[in-house]
């Protein structure tokens, strides 16, 4: 089985653009294995989730997206974030999931 990497919500005007404003990582992997959330730029280790019995998994990225002073936490400034899902030998690995992270505040009511 392979280890499958998607934005849980897509939050962007077509809903497909890979635009969020909510930058929840979700996916498939071996059921109960645990899955390694790496930057697809530098490949360290930003957090880990582990798989349910269905092989479902989901990881909400935790601290600041954003430059912090020793480079990339979560991605550039500009906003634009590229993970990869692999197991802990990273023998699996899924594709690169690259989007932008919609820092817009919602309009006021």
């Amino acid at each position: 089985m392979s280890i499958t990497l998607r934005l849980l919500y897509d939050t962007g005007a077509s809903g497909g653009d890979l635009v969020t404003a909510v930058p929840t990582l979700a996916g498939r992997a071996p059921a109960f294995s645990v899955v390694y959330i790496r930057s697809a730029r530098t490949n360290a280790v930003l957090g880990t989730a582990t798989a349910e019995a269905q092989g479902d998994w989901s990881f909400m990225p935790g601290g600041t997206l954003g430059v912090g002073p020793s480079g990339p936490i979560w991605g550039p400034a500009d906003g634009v974030l590229s993970y990869v899902a692999t197991n802990a030998t990273q023998t699996l690995r899924s594709n690169v999931l690259t989007f932008t992270l919609d820092r817009t505040a919602p309009a006021g009511t």
